[in-house]
């Protein structure tokens, strides 16, 4: 029973580690999405002017 029982919760934890990992390679991956999207509206100067209005501000300060 006893080996049952550990055999069990190994089983238990390794499928628990595979989900952790999946949606670590998930958030991983909305995160490199997110990333190009940001620098692709860059390159038509929405995150450009975002930024000189970020140092404006900073400059009003």
């Amino acid at each position: 029973m006893l080996i049952l029982n550990l055999f069990m919760l190994h089983n238990f934890l390794i499928t628990n580690f595979k989900l952790v990992d999946l949606v670590l390679d998930t958030q991983d991956t909305i995160n490199s999405q997110a990333k190009h999207k940001i620098e692709y509206k860059g390159k038509n100067g929405i995150l450009s002017n975002l930024k000189t209005t970020l140092y404006a501000k900073e400059k009003d300060d």
